[in-house]
């Protein structure tokens, strides 16, 4: 009886250091995954820095590129201004004109 008991016993012991191992190559298994994906994060944090470097010095450029547009819209929007101006003045001088010459 005894023999069967260690028997058992020894079969057990099989048994869990079988699932022991198991475990042990999932954990393996899974510290690769790990550092796999620590690679790819340091990657993309690679990439995402550099896009927004570039973004940066584009929108930089943009507004240097766009300078010059600007300018000339605000001098024609003050032109126009001046025009509408001399127009309502001239308007308003031959209005006179008629009415009292």
């Amino acid at each position: 009886m005894s023999e069967h008991i260690i028997q058992e016993i020894k079969e057990l012991r099989a048994d869990m250091n079988s699932g022991f191992e198991k475990i042990n190559n999932k954990i393996g298994d899974s510290n690769v995954i790990l550092a796999v994906q620590a690679e790819q994060l340091k990657e993309h944090i690679r990439r995402t820095n550099l896009l927004e470097e570039t973004q940066e010095k584009f929108k930089e450029k943009l507004e240097v590129d766009l300078t010059p547009l600007k300018e000339h819209v605000q001098f024609v929007n003050n032109g126009l201004k001046i025009l509408g101006a001399i127009s309502a003045f001239l308007a308003l001088a031959l209005a006179v004109k008629q009415l009292f010459f």
